[in-house]
């Protein structure tokens, strides 16, 4: 914006002294307040020597029009509003077009400062435009100069205290969020700790009932274990008892064959199996062939199935002389309880295959076998 300073030509003698830098003042108020943020504007409002109510404040064109009435003094107020109000840039493009001679169409809706500013906008001379106002313009204008002069002033004065409103309302604005921040994470914390004490108890209470649930397994384990070593020594004892039943039937049916032998004379040989009680565990299909081949070598039959349940093949040894296991047709549990027998005292005769025929020639060989071992032993 071009202004011609005071005495540098004939039509801007005609300008009140100062009026120019005035007029180029009241842009700059109005500009100012506009510019302003909220938080200065409520600032603005509490340093205001007659404070703006605090609903005002929350309304911001409320605000605006508060702060403009007590920052502008009574006799320039109106100059303000207009001023305010009609500065558009539709009266600056009107003034570039039209020149000095829309000054007098503009007076009446737009006020004379108003005037004034937009023909600086406009790059026009001030004198030209302060010499086609009327004389009442002219005489408001005059009459007004030395109150803009202290609103020039007044905003001079509190644009340098501007960086300290703006450091006070931030550090204002700081403390508060500060504040907020603080009240959160307090809120935050308790919440979090209450949590945890809950969340604790919980735990507790669920540490004791598996407390309590361990403990009674742990009896429970002992008693079982108690009964196991009972057991145990109750079967240790069964398999003395039938170990010393064996050997006492043995005796009892070695000293029968005995008499019989003596009784009949060397007229008759007796049978290879005489005397003998066999048990045969092994196939069901050929227990007759079985029964046929001991008994026609003069032993005593018994059959036990080879894939019966083992835990009674022990019972069902009882009183046997010999045990033949058949091992194509047992299991291996059956074959473990024969063991035991076995080492209570039992011969044990192990036949490979379920044939007829192998099971004679394994009995063969067993009773060759143990009369061979009797003449080694005999006197």
């Amino acid at each position: 914006m071009s202004i011609e300073a005071p005495g540098s030509g004939s039509e801007a003698d005609h300008l009140p002294d100062g009026l120019d830098a005035e007029i180029c003042e009241f842009g700059s108020v109005a500009g100012w307040l506009m510019s302003l943020s909220d938080w200065e504007r409520a600032l603005l409002a509490e340093r205001c020597p007659d404070p703006v109510p605090p609903k005002v404040r929350q309304r911001r064109r409320q605000l605006w029009w508060a702060l403009l009435a007590r920052w502008a003094w009574p006799e320039t107020r109106r100059f303000f509003v207009a001023g305010l109000r009609h500065i558009t840039r539709a009266y600056i493009e009107r003034l570039r077009e039209d020149g000095v001679e829309a000054v007098y169409h503009l007076e009446e809706t737009v006020a004379p400062v108003t005037i004034l500013w937009a023909a600086g906008q406009a790059d026009l001379p001030l004198g030209r435009v302060w010499t086609a106002l009327s004389s009442d313009a002219r005489t408001d204008l005059e009459q007004v100069l030395p109150t803009l002069r202290q609103v020039h002033g007044q905003v001079l004065a509190h644009r340098e205290g501007r960086a300290d409103w703006a450091k006070d309302s931030r550090w204002r604005a700081v403390q508060a969020e500060v504040a907020r921040a603080t009240r959160g994470l307090r809120l935050r914390t308790e919440q979090a700790q209450e949590k945890s004490a809950r969340a604790q108890q919980a735990a507790e209470v669920v540490i004791r009932g598996h407390a309590e649930e361990v403990r009674a397994l742990r009896e429970e384990l002992d008693e079982a274990r108690r009964h196991i070593a009972e057991l145990e020594g109750q079967l240790a004892a069964a398999r003395e008892h039938q170990a010393e039943v064996a050997r006492l039937h043995a005796r009892v049916v070695a000293q029968m064959a005995t008499r019989r032998r003596d009784s009949a004379g060397p007229r008759q040989a007796p049978a290879p199996m005489s005397g003998h009680s066999v048990l045969v565990v092994g196939d069901v299909g050929r227990q007759a062939e079985y029964r046929r081949i001991v008994e026609s070598m003069g032993g005593e039959f018994a059959f036990f199935p080879g894939f019966g349940n083992p835990a009674h093949l022990a019972a069902a040894a009882v009183g046997a002389t010999v045990l033949v296991l058949v091992t194509a047709w047992a299991s291996h549990k059956a074959f473990d309880q024969a063991r035991g027998v076995e080492e209570a005292g039992v011969p044990l005769i192990l036949v490979p295959q379920a044939g007829a025929a192998r099971f004679r020639e394994a009995l063969e060989k067993w009773i060759a076998r143990a009369s061979a071992s009797a003449q080694d032993t005999g006197p």
